[in-house]
């Protein structure tokens, strides 16, 4: 069998598929290798490329299709030129996207030239600000220097100004010493007028007194001459005659009288004339009255104890009266001028005890009725502060009774009751009022011990230290001052009645 040989039949258009396969590979290569450089993770870019790479693969699958059609035996032309037709409609697709992808590329680069311009720009402006940086820091530094020298002399102005400050008030204060000593000036400036009216006043007063003196002076002077004449008239009688002349004799006593009176009248008017008589004190005179009731027979001492000081003989002990000690309470100091009192009121009856204890008295005890006043008088020769005190001489002799103390005080301007104060066994003692004795005569009794704070204080005090004396050297402890027991109860409201 004879072999015959195989059909073959090239043509031109399997030459041009070949051609346009070769173009579409070299155009994904060409692609491929100028977006390599640009490539980054764009989403424009990203799409772009899928689709690029979308359409190679339709067109490598188109290219395998033709392919797989020209290697059969048979080739059916129409087939293949659909199948090219599809390859090129791909191709054509892909170079479409390489355009979008070339014009993407320059308006990218166009971009970055744009932007590499605005960076030179930014870089130079940069640079200037830098250097005005630089600048600046030259600048903070002078001003850190400049600021250092201030706050330097802001303290030291702080401190100037602190000093200033207090200069200032000490300036302000020594304003208010000297307006102060301005005002006391003034007081003292008014105060001098009153006295100078006054001393203008006693001059006229001491005029006229010397004259009176003289008047008395020369009276008193012819009285005595008369005086002398009778007595030596007197004389020379006879005892008979002198005896039986009682004429005679109340004629004497009456020129005697009248001469003594003249001449104390004369004495007071000398005194009044030289300035040396205290005009006021025959104002500054107080008295007290104290009603005790229940305790006929108990001794009770009273003392009213000047709190100033003392004219004394030069080398005594002191120059103060003896403080009120509950153990001896009669052991106190008589203040010239101060006198003291006991007696007794049975009803309207009043008395002096004939003894000068109580306890001594028979019968005293059983007489119903029978009140102690204890009292005292005097005259302060200045102004001061005076205090009353009231104790029992022996505290044992109260026993079970309770005496009752009802304190009255008197003065030429005022006087006031006091509260009612009960002593017992266990409370002896009374500090009962301290007042204030005024150049004027007035005494500060309108202010009662119950509302005078300071008083209670020192009422506390007191009533301890009497405690405890007594305590020591009798051997009675536990007592307490009775005023101060009255003032802790409240048992007691009377208001100071004032005299009018």
């Amino acid at each position: 069998m004879q072999l015959q040989r195989a059909r073959r039949s090239i043509e031109v258009f399997d030459i041009a598929i070949v051609a346009v396969v070769t173009k579409a590979m070299g155009a994904f290569l060409v692609i491929m290798v100028l977006l390599l450089p640009f490539y980054k993770t764009n989403p424009q870019f990203a799409r772009l490329a899928g689709d690029f790479h979308n359409e190679l693969r339709a067109a490598s699958s188109a290219v395998s299709a033709v392919r797989d059609l020209l290697l059969k035996s048979e080739v059916d032309a129409a087939a293949v030129k659909a199948a090219l037709e599809v390859v090129q409609k791909h191709v054509a697709e892909a170079e479409a996207y390489v355009a979008a992808v070339r014009n993407t590329l320059d308006a990218l680069s166009a971009q970055n030239d744009r932007l590499q311009k605005d960076l030179d720009t930014l870089s130079a402006q940069l640079a200037a600000a830098n250097a005005d940086i630089a600048s600046l820091r030259v600048r903070i530094s002078e001003l850190s220097s400049a600021n250092t020298v201030l706050e330097s002399e802001t303290s030291k102005l702080r401190q100037d100004n602190a000093a200033q400050k207090a200069e200032l008030e000490r300036q302000r204060n020594e304003t208010e010493t000297i307006a102060a000593k301005l005002k006391a000036a003034e007081a003292q400036l008014s105060e001098v007028t009153d006295l100078r009216m006054k001393v203008a006043s006693l001059e006229d007063q001491n005029k006229r007194a010397a004259s009176e003196t003289e008047s008395v002076r020369a009276k008193s002077a012819e009285l005595e001459i008369e005086n002398k004449r009778l007595t030596d008239q007197l004389k020379r009688r006879s005892s008979d005659d002198i005896i039986g002349s009682q004429d005679v004799r109340a004629r004497i006593a009456a020129l005697e009288e009248e001469n003594r009176r003249l001449r104390g009248r004369g004495k007071g008017q000398a005194r009044q004339a030289s300035g040396t008589e205290d005009i006021g004190i025959v104002r500054r005179w107080f008295s007290g009255q104290m009603t005790i009731e229940g305790c006929p027979t108990v001794d009770f001492a009273l003392y009213a104890r000047w709190e100033g000081l003392l004219d004394v003989p030069r080398g005594a002990e002191s120059n103060r009266a003896k403080p009120f000690d509950a153990t001896k309470p009669e052991d106190i100091t008589l203040i010239n001028g101060v006198t003291y009192a006991t007696w007794l009121r049975l009803g309207d009856r009043f008395g002096f005890p004939k003894e000068a204890k109580l306890s001594a008295i028979a019968g005293l005890g059983n007489t119903i009725g029978v009140e102690q006043i204890k009292s005292f008088q005097g005259v302060s020769r200045s102004s001061g502060d005076w205090s009353i005190y009231i104790a029992a001489v022996d505290p044992g002799s109260i026993g079970t009774k309770e005496c009752s103390v009802k304190p009255a005080y008197f003065g030429w301007a005022s006087g006031a009751f006091g509260d009612e104060i009960v002593l017992t066994e266990k409370r002896p003692f009374a500090w009962l009022r301290k007042f204030a004795m005024k150049t004027d005569g007035s005494l500060t009794l309108d202010k009662p011990p119950k509302l005078d704070e300071e008083f209670r204080k020192a009422l506390e005090a007191f009533s301890q230290e009497q405690s405890a004396k007594l305590c020591q050297a009798k051997s009675i402890c536990g007592t307490e001052d009775a005023h101060l027991f009255q003032l802790k109860s409240e048992s007691s409201l009377i208001e100071p009645a004032i005299k009018r």
